[in-house]
């Protein structure tokens, strides 16, 4: 939202959008209300294309299992499985560079360790933990699970 004020023979507009702070002072207020949107633009656009890099896939399970499995009918279940996908090699991959490959790559050597319905239950709670990522946390552009 932009807020115009009249400072002597100068209009003064601020933006404040999604926790961000512009201002601008401008010769007419057709100038001051221009820049507002285009600023209003960029600040949104800016903001909704933010990827956070530093994750791994270890901090994804760690605050699925915290923050979104509690309010499941199977909790318990599900928390206990993504314990245990927090052990394999997997969980160090940092999210930005996590492909599907590597999910492969897990899915093979999990298949020898249990049956194709775990391996398949397993890969249904990781889609949804690197979906609620994309969504709603903004840590990845894409679900690498889709893509195997």
């Amino acid at each position: 939202m932009a807020t115009f004020r009249k400072r002597g023979k100068s209009v003064r507009v601020e933006v404040y959008k999604k926790g961000v702070r512009q201002s601008a002072t401008f010769d007419s207020i057709t100038q001051a209300r221009e820049w507002a949107v285009v600023t209003e633009s960029a600040i949104v656009e800016r903001k909704s294309n933010q990827i956070v890099t530093n994750k791994t896939v270890d901090d994804a399970f760690v605050r699925y299992s915290e923050d979104i499995s509690p309010a499941k009918k199977g909790a318990r279940w599900e928390i206990i499985r993504l314990n245990l996908l927090r052990k394999y090699p997997l969980a160090a991959i940092p999210l930005i560079d996590l492909t599907a490959i590597d999910i492969g790559t897990w899915r093979d050597q999990r298949l020898r360790e249990v049956s194709a319905a775990s391996v398949n239950r397993e890969l249904n709670i990781i889609s949804s933990v690197f979906s609620v990522a994309r969504t709603e946390w903004r840590w990845i552009k894409q679900n690498p699970v889709s893509e195997i």
